[in-house]
């Protein structure tokens, strides 16, 4: 979704990322989710959905409306903070939905461009889980696709968006292609 920018060493820049459907339950993670979000721009933050838990979805309002002005100049403005059931209502009717978790039909997105890029970049929306215990069922009803991150260990939260939004961010480009001529 959203096209191509100018290209760098090979790859294009991806014009915007789709909606970012991302559980969090500690404080300390929205912060790194909302920095991740704010660093690679391109409406990132617009598009951010908060999903998290009733009981914190005051104090993680709180907390995205405070990042807001951290910045003056800027609009850090994000997209929601929502419960489980008010993300899943959000998340009805879009179209290509990535979970990206542990799934026996999951693409794995390793460090060669590959499916799994390909499944990423033609989401609608992508749903990240909460570090305790996943993507919780009610967003997954909707999910058409899987991707998990290839890795010899458990990545946190921050560690697991970094890489997805940065496979995201980057497009191969083609050698003979309008965006290869942009390089030089």
């Amino acid at each position: 979704p959203g096209g191509v920018a100018p290209v760098r060493g090979g790859h294009a820049r991806a014009a915007s990322f789709p909606g970012l459907f991302v559980c969090v339950e500690k404080v300390s993670n929205l912060y790194r989710i909302l920095m991740l979000c704010r660093d690679y721009g391109r409406g990132a933050l617009g598009r951010l959905v908060i999903v998290t838990r009733p009981h914190l979805a005051a104090r993680l309002a709180k907390e995205a409306t405070a990042f807001r002005y951290k910045f003056p100049g800027e609009d850090h403005a994000v997209g929601a903070v929502l419960t489980i059931e008010g993300a899943s209502a959000r998340l009805s009717g879009v179209e290509r939905i990535v979970a990206v978790d542990l799934h026996a039909g999951a693409s794995v997105l390793a460090a060669r461009e590959g499916p799994a890029h390909r499944v990423l970049r033609g989401a609608g929306a992508l749903i990240l889980g909460f570090e305790s215990d996943g993507i919780p069922a009610p967003l997954l009803d909707g999910a058409t696709a899987y991707v998990q991150i290839r890795s010899r260990t458990s990545l946190n939260l921050a560690a697991s968006m970094s890489i997805v939004m940065h496979c995201m961010a980057w497009v191969p480009v083609a050698a003979g292609s309008e965006e290869a001529a942009l390089q030089t």
